[in-house]
């Protein structure tokens, strides 16, 4: 019993890792690249394909972005504490609110590559 306890314990803060990478590293990462994408792109090819940094689409761009991975992760976040079950081919209907509202977080960060990318 006490091993089981045990890996309960390891589990729960794993799952905390697991949450944070996703959620933070995965946040701060793509919104890097896509700034230096921005800013970096147009003075090293001496194009202009993607707006400037100073440009409203560079604004609309960062907004998205975020609140689109904002939408994708965090209600990841509160269907691990209500125990969905992963990898499986059809969730219980119980999820399919927050499964949504992730789904549509990754059209708005869809959408956003399309504005950079116009």
């Amino acid at each position: 019993m006490k091993r089981i306890c045990e890996m309960l314990f390891v589990q729960a803060q794993l799952q905390q890792i697991f949450w944070f990478f996703h959620y933070v590293l995965s946040l701060g990462a793509v919104i890097a690249i896509f700034a230096s994408t921005i800013h970096f792109l147009p003075k090293m090819t001496s194009s202009f394909l993607i707006p400037s940094p100073t440009s409203q689409l560079s604004l609309y761009n960062l907004v998205l972005v975020t609140t689109g991975i904002t939408l994708t992760f965090l209600p990841m976040h509160f269907l691990g504490f209500n125990v969905m079950p992963r990898r499986i081919p059809d969730y219980p209907d119980s999820f399919h609110g927050w499964n949504f509202l992730a789904s549509v977080g990754s059209g708005i960060t869809l959408l956003s590559f399309a504005i950079l990318h116009h």
